[in-house]
């Protein structure tokens, strides 16, 4: 926990620095006890697991480089091992794709009950396009993993970069107010 708590707190500053501007606005309102309840818990928790799999990766590769040089890196040391690292940032993978693989679904049937209210080309949202190269790279993670093609050092790098990759293409069409499901712009 160590190791998360940095990682959290400059996320929480983030938060708390960009959302300055939009506490004032009241909140659209969800309609539907599935979407508020099921899709977007849902969400949240798959990129929570997505977020702590970021981290773990970044904890195997700081636990490679303390044993390669062992005279530096005194916190990695206190890491757990990189079989148990490996094991968790697998069991991560494993936990998060799937839910947001039902998650991305669910999202599209309900997107597809309101269609008319989200224009004509909602399916090509930049948020939608995303969540589509995110449920493909987390399934392919875990089923290359799965099958002992891709594992250690290679498989971290690869999750912690897209996952930042991921996260900074999220923050940017919220930033251009391109967050919404319409193709014109905002509408959540």
């Amino acid at each position: 926990m160590a190791f998360y708590t940095p990682a959290l707190a400059i996320i929480a500053l983030l938060n708390g620095v960009a959302g300055v501007e939009s506490l004032s606005e009241a909140p659209k309102q969800l309609e539907g006890y599935i979407l508020v309840y099921f899709h977007i818990g849902m969400v949240f928790l798959a990129f929570s697991l997505f977020f702590v799999a970021s981290l773990t990766s970044m904890a195997y590769v700081r636990k490679v480089g303390s044993l390669k040089n062992p005279g530096k890196n005194t916190v990695a040391k206190r890491f757990p091992s990189l079989e148990l690292l490996d094991k968790n940032l697998f069991n991560l993978i494993k936990a998060g794709y799937p839910i947001f693989a039902i998650t991305l679904m669910l999202g599209y049937f309900l997107a597809w009950n309101q269609r008319e209210e989200l224009g004509a080309n909602w399916w090509i949202a930049p948020r939608i396009i995303l969540a589509l190269f995110m449920v493909i790279f987390y399934s392919a993670s875990y089923h290359i993993r799965k099958k002992g093609l891709l594992r250690g050092p290679k498989l971290a790098y690869a999750v912690f970069y897209t996952f930042v990759f991921l996260f900074m293409a999220y923050v940017v069409i919220e930033l251009m107010e391109k967050g919404g499901y319409g193709t014109g712009g905002s509408v959540s």
